[in-house]
């Protein structure tokens, strides 16, 4: 076991940093990371979180409401039918 405090500041800041900090913009070259991308096979997944959302106010749950993008996402994948909902709103405005 250890008691040290991990090392930060800015050189822990410019880990792993492959461009150039010069003293003015045109002295500086930047750079991107590479994207990160994802395995050959993978899912796709879509979350949709939603706030002052009802269940019977989307098509896909029999609103009168048209909400034809979503019913097709909802009839291509998963739905949720047995959920719970908190009195507060917090989560989703976080």
């Amino acid at each position: 076991m250890s008691d040290a405090t991990p090392r930060r500041g800015p050189a822990a800041a410019y880990a792993g940093f492959e461009g150039r900090v010069g003293r003015t913009v045109a002295g500086s070259q930047s750079w991107w990371p590479p994207p990160a991308l994802a395995p050959a096979g993978a899912p796709n997944v879509v979350v949709v979180l939603v706030d002052d959302v009802g269940f019977g106010d989307l098509g896909c749950y029999g609103s009168e409401i048209a909400t034809p993008n979503l019913d097709r996402l909802a009839g291509e994948g998963l739905r949720f039918s047995d959920y719970h909902a908190t009195p507060m709103c917090s989560p989703t405005r976080a």
